[in-house]
């Protein structure tokens, strides 16, 4: 005959084992989220398709840099995070870059600068990034640039288009 103390000892071993199956799912589950989240970025994305008679825009939103400034781990870690680009910055070779592609692209009609939140850059950033506008209007494609105002180095990126639209009161 089974006594109080037998059957207390089964239920306990009962719900160790169930704490351990349990404590191991969470456990690997965790793992295999941390896992996931270290190998996404080298996974590859999905390129959206660009559909044919398509403007470029070039929209720098920041100061222009040839390389990023340093990020503590955990800024960098959070801007990655978030999909913010806190730091203010926009690499020039991104820029020439996206230019050149779409200076080869027969899907890219045109390109439409916008100037408003571009904070400018230097004197030789400038002029490199107006060499690639103007060999994109080399192969045959208009160059539009907008803004509410311009400065100094905003106006520099917008005369290189074809034509320029101002806010009237900017």
């Amino acid at each position: 005959m089974a006594g109080p103390g037998n059957i207390l000892l089964r239920f306990s071993g009962v719900l160790l084992k169930l704490y351990r199956v349990v404590r191991a799912v969470i456990f690997n589950l965790l793992f295999l989220f941390l896992l996931l989240l270290l190998i996404s970025p080298w996974l590859p994305q999905p390129q959206l398709p660009v559909p044919s008679q398509t403007a470029l825009l070039l929209n720098p939103v920041g100061v222009l840099v040839e390389q990023k400034s340093t990020l503590t781990p955990a800024d960098q870690l959070f801007s990655e995070a978030t999909g913010a680009n806190d730091s203010g910055e926009v690499l020039l070779q991104d820029v020439l870059d996206a230019i050149a592609l779409a200076a080869n692209d027969e899907r890219i009609t045109s390109m439409v600068i916008v100037t408003d939140w571009f904070q400018g850059g230097g004197f030789s950033q400038l002029r490199d990034i107006g060499n690639a506008i103007q060999k994109f209007r080399g192969s045959g494609k208009k160059v539009y640039a907008w803004g509410g105002s311009f400065t100094q180095a905003q106006y520099y990126l917008a005369s290189q288009a074809d034509e320029i639209m101002l806010n009237p009161l900017g």
